[in-house]
């Protein structure tokens, strides 16, 4: 599958982002691989961003519309107000209920987490770089930053099927019921 041209450069892979130069040294490699890590941070940036954007947008709006409803039942005398109210209340409901199922906060939260571990690997890269010389553990070394970006993006991947498999599971019974 090939990943289109117009895609972030942390979607493309490190192959693509080194150029697709081969034989570089290991030294090379993880300094490339360093960007990498920059490319994953700032995609990680853009969907936080984006997710805390609509968790804020849900939450705000829903209170809101909670607290014109009342007041708009408590105004009018007359009972005209529930003309108003009524569908401001739906609309609470809906943004109420769209917040757990499409998991803004819990996705920015997550985005956050990411980034701090990112924010961990490259500091770790660029502790390494600095406080080595080139040698033979570059090789070893650039695995094991290789297999820590890995595991970062499989605990995102985890946690995104949990969100998933949470919505679609039946409410679990509470004790007495």
């Amino acid at each position: 599958m090939q990943t289109p041209a117009d895609a972030h450069p942390s979607e493309r892979g490190f192959f693509v982002l080194s150029q697709r130069q081969s034989g570089v040294t290991p030294r090379e490699a993880i300094v490339g691989f360093r960007a990498v890590v920059d490319a994953d941070l700032d995609w990680a940036d853009r969907r936080k961003e984006r997710y805390r954007r609509r968790a804020v947008t849900t939450k705000v709006a829903s209170l809101v519309l909670a607290g014109l409803s009342t007041v708009a039942l408590g105004v009018d005398p007359a009972g005209h107000g529930t003309a108003l109210a009524l569908p401001m209340v739906a609309a609470v409901t809906v943004l109420t209920g769209l917040e757990p199922y499409m998991s803004w906060r819990n996705r920015w939260v997550s985005m956050e987490q990411t980034r701090y571990e990112l924010n961990r690997l490259r500091d770790e890269i660029d502790y390494y770089l600095v406080t080595t010389s080139a040698g033979d553990r570059d090789q070893e070394q650039l695995r094991e930053f290789f297999a820590d970006q890995q595991k970062i993006w499989r605990g995102v991947s985890q946690q995104w099927r949990e969100f998933r498999v949470a919505d679609a599971a039946p409410p679990t019974p509470r004790p007495g019921d």
